[in-house]
Order: C-alpha cells, then structure tokens, then sequence
C-alpha cells in the first residue's frame, strides 16, 4: 500500500559510480511507479550557481538517504565533507534514515558511519557478487520492507507528531526578537515619544465619560473651591480697605476656609493659587503650617536674570511645594509637571 506522500530518497555518488546509481534507480523505480517513493540523483540537479542549494534542500528534506560507498566516494571532497556531515546529523536526530550501499569494496567500518547497517545485508560490494541484479533487487525489497515498517534490518524515522516544532535556531531568533522589542519599548517609554499620543487617548476617554456618564463627572471624596470673578472682587476691595496685601485671597478669608477646611480632617488641601508674600495673619500662619496643605511656585521661564519666578508661601516647607509650570504640547493640550 502505498503512503499519503511518497518518501523522498536522496542517493549520493561520486561522479565515477554514477553508473552504479543509475542502475539502482531502476531498481527502485518500481515503488516510484507506485507513488512510495521519489529518488534524487546527484546528476538530476543541472549544474549552476543554485547546484548547492538544490543539493542542499534535497539532503534536509529526503527521509532516506543512500550514501553509495566506494574509494571515490571517499576521494570525493564534494561527497564527504558536504553529504555525510548532514546525513548524519539528520540520522542522529532521527529526522532521515542513512544506510551505506556497497558499490565497491573499500574499508568503511572505519569511517565514522561503520556502525550504520548498510546494504546488502551481507555487507559484500555489489561489484563482488556475481548477479549484481540481484543485490541491487535485495537492497529496493529491504527499502520497500522498511516503507512498510516490515524491515528486520532498517527502520525509517516516524514523523514528530507534535504539531509545533520549535528548532534551536528559530527559538535563538525569538529571543533576540523578544529583547529588541523590549528595548525600543523602553526607550519609547522613557523618551515620552508617545505622550501626546497617550494624553490624546486620556483626554478622549474623559470627554466620553462626561458626556455619557455626567453623574460620575466628579469623585465624592473630592471637594473643589472655585473662587469666581465677583469672589476676587470682594476680595480686592476687601483688602483696600484693610490695608493688607492684593492676593487671590485676604489673609482673614484664607483663614476662616482653611479653618473650616481643617475641621473635616481631609487627607490634603491644595491652593490653587500664587501667594509670595508673608501672612501678616497670627492665625493664617499657624493654619499654613499644617502638613496637609500643599501650595505652588513658578520657577522662571527664560535665564533672564530679572525673571525670578514666583516664590511660594513662605510658612509653607519646601516638601509641600509643587511646581505650576505648564508646557504647550501639540494639539493644545498642556503637561503640568509637579
């Protein structure tokens, strides 16, 4: 019965047996007539520069490969140093099954594949028997048997099962795939080379839960003050009259909402505002001092000596200051860095 696919037989010969090949073929070419089998000749590959690579892809693909034996095959460079290597590492792995064919008495138990079992079984040069019909018949029934796993001499490598097959070299690849896609990530990430991409993608995200979720627009836990443009009027003409510095906020109205702010124990308060000058308020200082209230400064934007920036409050220590600097990125958004 003959296989799903035909089992390729690649068969190596130096240039003076190509007779001896010939012949063998036509002894196998029954089961190639009955579709077992496809054989490959060394004189089958035209000569060119893509010689090598042909030979090459039919030594990694046979699942049989007959390396025919003589003193020229020995003598052969071509033959020896590119066909048997590979045919015995692929034999090792049991990926092909290699088996030596006597064509004409010479020592090849010495080589380094005299522990294969080699063909005819009898181990005597084809050259030496008297029918050599007959040893080239013996050797395509012992082929045939092995096909048909019926063979007491040969046994042909069964195809891994295993439906992914992971090589060395291909596992090698992954791994330096894997650490220059970790690299450039890296340097992505560090570089902010995508920020304004991610901001663009945060800044959608929030506009679309405004818009279909408004009653999640502002967390409980989070209070916000707004002081409008009519508060800071009041406050203006509040701190005319009382003499004090112009700010944002008089020192007695920052203290009365600090003081009810602080009455509710919150984790921190943030002024939103500048204020660069001393309080002039007993209250207002002690209540500055507290360690959950956080204010801003204004470090300078150009190297101009006369630009200063703005200072922060100074009853207010250093590691509760943040910076309010603002830097204009592309599509009008702004990167605040604290």
């Amino acid at each position: 019965m003959a296989p799903t696919q035909s089992i390729e037989i690649y068969l190596s010969c130096s240039p003076e047996d190509e007779e001896l090949g010939s012949k063998l073929a036509k002894h196998l070419k029954a089961l190639e007539l009955d579709g077992v089998i496809t054989v490959w000749q060394n004189r089958d590959i035209s000569a060119g520069a893509e010689r090598a690579n042909e030979i090459d892809k039919r030594l990694n693909s046979a699942r049989i490969i007959l390396l025919l034996i003589s003193p020229d095959f020995f003598a052969s460079d071509e033959h020896w140093k590119r066909d048997v290597p590979k045919a015995i590492e692929r034999h090792k792995t049991k990926e092909a099954c290699v088996i030596p064919v006597l064509l004409r008495p010479c020592d090849w138990k010495r080589v380094q594949f005299g522990g294969l079992q080699a063909l005819p079984r009898n181990e005597t040069a084809i050259t030496s028997w008297q029918n050599q019909d007959e040893a080239f018949n013996e050797i395509a029934e012992e082929i045939r048997k092995a096909i048909e796993n019926k063979s007491d001499v040969i046994r042909l490598p069964q195809k891994d099962k295993r439906r992914f097959k992971i090589p060395w070299r291909s596992l090698r690849t992954l791994l330096k795939a894997s650490m220059g896609v970790t690299a450039l990530v890296i340097i992505i990430r560090l570089g902010g080379i995508l920020q304004s991409l991610e901001l663009a993608a945060y800044d959608e995200l929030m506009r679309f839960q405004l818009s279909y979720f408004p009653q999640e627009q502002q967390d409980k836990k989070l209070l916000i003050i707004n002081i409008t443009k009519e508060d800071a009027a009041k406050e203006e003409e509040r701190a005319s009259k009382s003499g004090g510095k112009n700010g944002t906020l008089t020192d007695a109205s920052l203290a009365s909402l600090l003081k009810k702010l602080i009455e509710n124990q919150p984790l921190s308060i943030g002024l939103d505002f500048y204020r660069n000058y001393p309080s002039r308020d007993k209250a207002l200082t002690d209540l500055l001092k507290n360690k959950n209230i956080f204010a801003l400064c204004k470090a300078p934007e150009t190297e101009d000596s006369n630009d200063k920036g703005i200072d922060p409050p100074r009853e207010i220590s250093r590691n509760r200051i943040g910076f309010s600097d603002t830097a204009q990125q592309k599509r009008g958004f702004f990167v605040v860095n604290f």
